[in-house]
Order: C-alpha cells, then structure tokens, then sequence
C-alpha cells in the first residue's frame, strides 16, 4: 500500500492532520538533501541552523519552521475551526473567531535534532482537545485530552489513542493495523543491565544527570544498550514495538529538589531552563493510558494534572516510562535512591 491510497484509508482527521504534516517534512529534507548532492547546499545547510528560541526557551531549528508551515497548512485542511498550540508559535488564534471548538496541541517535530541529522528518529505528536470556549484553556490538564497521535519521521508508523481506550497502530509501509494493545510485544526485561533504554539530554547539564543516572548507564551499556536521541514521543513508540525497555528524563525532578542545580541547567539551555514541555507528552499520555503503558513524572507520580498551555518551568516534568510495571518500579525506587544520597 502506497503512502498515499494509506492517507486516504485513515479512519480519524487526527490521523490524517498528523500523517500529512510528517510526510511533507520528510519529502521537503530529501528534496533539501537531494539539492545539496547536486551543489545547492544552502537550503540543507539551513535545516540544521538553530537560529531563534521558541517560545518555550527552546531552540527554533530550520526544519522546524518548515514543520510549523506544514502545521498551518494541514489545519486549514482538517481543522479549519481548531486553534492551534505550537513548540514555536505558541498559540495561534483563528482569525474572526471567537467560538472555536477544537484546541490542537501540536509538537510538528518532537525531536528536531535527530530529524535535521537525517535519521528520522523524531515523531510529530498531536493532541486533540475539545473545548466549551477560548477561557477554558488556561484551565485545561492532560486528563482533558480527546484524541492523541504520533507518527514518525521515516513514515513506518502512525499510533493513535483516544480518551475512552480506543487503540491503532497502523504500520504505514504495508497498512496493516493493531487495534487491540494488549497484542503489543512489549518487553518482559526487569534487570538492569539487560535493559534497552533511553535518556533525555537536551539542554540538561550532563554532570548532574550522571550523579543521578550514572550508576544505571555503566551497568547497561555493555549487557543491555544505553541512548540518547532526545525525541520522547519516538522512544516511547519504541517501547510500544517492543524495541525499548525504558524512557527516563530526570531533569526536572533534579531542577525542584536540588536548587543548586538550576543554574548549570541555564547554562546547559542557553539561558533557559529547558524540560519536557506539555507538547512533547502530550500524545503520548493519552496513548500510554490505552495501551497500558506505566508512565509517570519521575517521583512516580501520574503526570494527569500538567496544564496543556503553559510552558513555564513549574508546569515542567519528568518522565520515567517502562516496558511493564515491575521495570517502572524499579526505575522510580533507584532515581528515589540517588536523589536522598546527594
């Protein structure tokens, strides 16, 4: 099946918006990367310039702004009477509007680093939200969430949730689907140094997440296997397919429990203190919870009350995603450990 008879079969618009923003990432960087094997370098030279911060604090990369072009593009498509909440643009009203319905919280590329390396190991990731009116949203948590959906970056998957526990998991190459979660191949390893996993270092001060994460890093990486790739809503999907053990960011738990810390963590941000944003869970929450997965901040702790609009450092979070129950355990009794020994 041809990627576009699939985008004619989705069954959801979210699907649809989600797929058509990361296909058309994915043939703007090989018609960039295309031109620069014929001479023209500048436009792929571009995709991998941070040139701007968003207004999270995050760094805005040329890729990215093609991402938010395409975002604009597939809501007037699918979502014409939808307000759109961005990395980059933050909130993006309609115009003439005053009664919208529909809030989508949009990362169009959730790992931009990996995407502008090439490697295509980023998702975009879209929640959708249902909205009484436009002063609903300051008030509005991951528990308000409708709809979530991730798709990746080399086109091999599409993976969407909804609030009552539906399921899909689409393999985009061949069209088949999984409806049913508990189907998933979801890895059973609980030791440690059998563990696949992955660690989040975007803009966090790595000497402080080794004081914590150190230990687990060592006894893994020669049994098991250790990454950074810095795409949560990826490496979560890899935990679906059974790819991954864990996901673990402890940011910042360490920016609220050792204040010490924080200004290491500006330094690491380049002036702003840089953690897992509501966009970048915000479809993988939804989609954890119809699948089973264990997902928390890394005190253990149910992540549902996270205000979707607010990218303030206080409404930061951690994240420690496992494969089963017992490995999540684990994980969240060892960080508890390592932060009341320093």
């Amino acid at each position: 099946m041809n990627n576009i008879q699939l985008y004619h079969d989705f069954k959801t618009p979210l699907e649809k918006f989600t797929f058509y923003i990361a296909y058309n990432v994915k043939e703007k960087f090989n018609e960039a990367k295309f031109a620069a094997f014929s001479g023209n370098k500048a436009q792929f030279t571009s995709l991998r310039h941070a040139f701007k911060k968003a207004e999270s604090g995050d760094m805005t990369y040329g890729i990215d702004e093609w991402a938010e072009k395409l975002t604009k593009e597939a809501r007037q498509l699918f979502f014409p009477e939808a307000i759109l909440y961005t990395e980059d643009k933050a909130l993006l009203m309609l115009e003439g509007s005053n009664t919208p319905n529909i809030a989508l919280l949009v990362d169009p590329i959730d790992g931009t680093r990996p995407a502008a390396a090439g490697f295509g190991f980023a998702c975009v990731s879209v929640a959708l939200i249902e909205l009484d009116g436009i002063n609903e949203l300051k008030t509005l948590t991951l528990k308000n969430i409708k709809e979530g959906c991730l798709v990746d970056l080399n086109l091999e998957f599409c993976i969407w949730a909804s609030e009552e526990g539906e399921f899909r998991l689409t393999f985009l190459k061949s069209g088949n689907t999984i409806d049913n979660p508990s189907t998933l191949p979801l890895s059973k390893t609980t030791s440690f140094e059998n563990m696949f996993w992955e660690i989040g270092l975007v803009g966090r001060p790595v000497k402080w997440i080794t004081n914590i994460l150190g230990e687990l890093i060592d006894s893994s990486s020669a049994s098991g296997a250790f990454f950074t790739i810095n795409s949560l809503s990826w490496c979560f999907s890899q935990v679906l397919l059974g790819n991954l053990d864990a996901v673990v960011d402890v940011g910042n738990r360490i920016v609220r429990d050792i204040p010490e810390a924080l200004n290491d963590f500006k330094k690491a941000g380049k002036g702003s203190v840089l953690g897992l944003f509501p966009y970048d869970v915000a479809a993988s929450y939804v989609i954890a919870k119809a699948a089973g997965i264990p997902l928390t901040d890394a005190y253990g702790k149910d992540i549902a009350d996270m205000k979707l609009f607010d990218t303030r450092v206080e409404n930061h979070t951690s994240i420690v995603i496992a494969s089963n129950k017992v490995l999540h355990t684990k994980l969240v009794d060892f960080i508890n450990r390592k932060l009341v020994s320093i």
